[in-house]
């Protein structure tokens, strides 16, 4: 729900920027601060699809500036970062729980879609990882 809200969001933002030369000056001194409130809300709510409407309302931001904004801030979009925290949990988690049960703590919706996730941005496989940590017989 938010990677699409967010794609959409990015595809509509470029068709503007493209349109017009027109671009809104940066003078908000409220965002830093409600952008640590948004980025936390994802921490505290890691497992749930959080939509971007939320997100921006937490903020306190439109949809468009919030997207702008967090990238700038944080370097990825808010979607993303929900997944790169959902991977940081996971791979503490692989070192003591079964693959299925990781993924339903870290909010995906089934061992594949860990599996998929995990491997783009790790760049092995959940079960590689988890047996690194699995003590090996004598």
């Amino acid at each position: 729900m938010l990677e699409v809200e967010s794609r959409f969001v990015n595809a509509f933002a470029s068709l503007l920027t493209i349109a017009s030369s027109w671009r809104a000056p940066k003078t908000s001194t409220s965002a830093p601060a409600t952008l640590v409130e948004a980025r936390d809300y994802l921490h505290d709510h890691l497992v749930r699809d959080v939509s971007l409407a939320e997100l921006a309302q937490i903020a306190g931001l439109s949809k468009f500036h919030l997207l702008r904004v967090f990238r700038e801030r944080f370097g990825l979009t808010p979607h993303a970062y929900q997944l790169q925290q959902r991977i940081l949990r996971a791979k503490q988690l692989l070192r003591v729980l079964p693959i299925a049960d990781a993924a339903a703590q870290c909010g995906f919706a089934d061992q594949s879609h860990l599996h998929r996730v995990f491997r783009s941005l790790v760049g092995t496989t959940p079960g590689s990882y988890s047996q690194q940590f699995r003590s090996r017989p004598a």
